[in-house]
């Protein structure tokens, strides 16, 4: 120190900086604190020096007229220490996230390197780490997986030995085998419905075939005579007459019973006559009187002619 006037003992002071705030310092087992003769120099000395004393000192000096301050960081000539409370805090399938607490750095800056490889391997993939926080994430990994992982740490003086392996295995990818369970479920629902589609449509189309077109023919031939037409309870002449009837298409929307005869309209201004309808099941009823070109026709009592044929299709 060079100061005028010269400082006494009590001008010198010695400051240790803990946990962020300044410490006095004093004499005691592990630390003394001299100044010489002529109060020019002053010295610190640590005899034990521990993880702990590797910090920042600060000595104060002062006299009538003033003082001034020096601060000095202390570093350790050593290497880091091994890192500590390696474990997985993360596990996916094709990563996982660990995490651990530093050593001491040995007075100087570190920085980490992890390895790798799945259980069983022979070769390990190391990763450099530089990083100011002390979590890290592999990936790339496979599903399914036991991988066994260690790490040191690494100052300029030196590097720390490996930490113990630890392992850790990754989930397993079911995924794929989902989307194919989905992917099958979804086509087997597609054809079932596209087969019940096309069942549906073959019965509306023979539906509409057999049920909602019907269509009835009445048979004639023009400026002839009508042919014997089908008897309820056996065969006899007829007699007939002159006439033209149309072809007639029943809707079945509008039919009525299959067992039943329409009733039919007669062309070229003739009167019309109405043909009952009779049921195919029932016996010994009566003919019917039918007109046509101003002639009355009597039937026998035991036979009923119809002058129509009807077709169905």
């Amino acid at each position: 120190m060079i100061a005028y006037p010269k400082p006494t003992s009590q001008d010198v002071v010695w400051y240790k900086r803990d946990d962020g705030s300044w410490r006095i310092l004093s004499d005691d087992t592990n630390v003394l604190i001299t100044i010489s003769d002529d109060s020019m120099q002053t010295q610190l000395e640590i005899f034990h020096v521990q993880r702990a004393d590797y910090t920042e000192y600060m000595v104060n000096v002062s006299n009538k007229l003033g003082s001034t301050v020096e601060v000095f960081t202390l570093k350790a000539q050593s290497k880091p220490e091994i890192p500590k409370e390696l474990q997985v805090s993360k596990t996916g399938q094709t990563e996982l996230t660990i995490k651990w607490t530093p050593g001491f750095n040995g007075g100087e800056s570190q920085t980490f390197t992890v390895r790798y490889k799945a259980l069983g391997d022979g070769s390990w993939i190391v990763i450099p780490i530089n990083i100011p926080h002390y979590i890290w994430t592999i990936d790339s990994l496979i599903s399914g997986t036991t991988y066994q992982i260690q790490m040191m740490a690494l100052n300029k003086i030196g590097k720390s030995d490996w930490t113990h392996e630890i392992n850790v295995t990754t989930l397993l990818d079911t995924g794929n085998s989902g989307s194919s369970t989905s992917a099958l479920g979804g086509i087997v629902g597609g054809i079932f419905g596209v087969l019940v589609a096309i069942s549906v449509f073959v019965l509306i189309l023979k539906y509409r075939l057999n049920g909602l077109n019907t269509t009835k023919q009445c048979l004639a031939n023009s400026n002839s005579k009508y042919e014997d037409l089908v008897e309820g309870q056996g065969n006899s002449d007829a007699p007939t007459t002159d006439g033209i009837y149309e072809t007639c298409r029943i809707d079945s929307s509008n039919a009525r019973h299959a067992n039943q005869y329409e009733t039919l309209a007669e062309f070229d201004s003739r009167e019309y006559s109405t043909i009952s309808a009779y049921s195919y099941q029932q016996e010994n009823t009566t003919s019917t009187k039918m007109s046509a070109s101003g002639q009355t026709y009597e039937p026998t009592k035991d036979s009923e002619y119809v002058n129509l044929q009807l077709f169905t299709h």
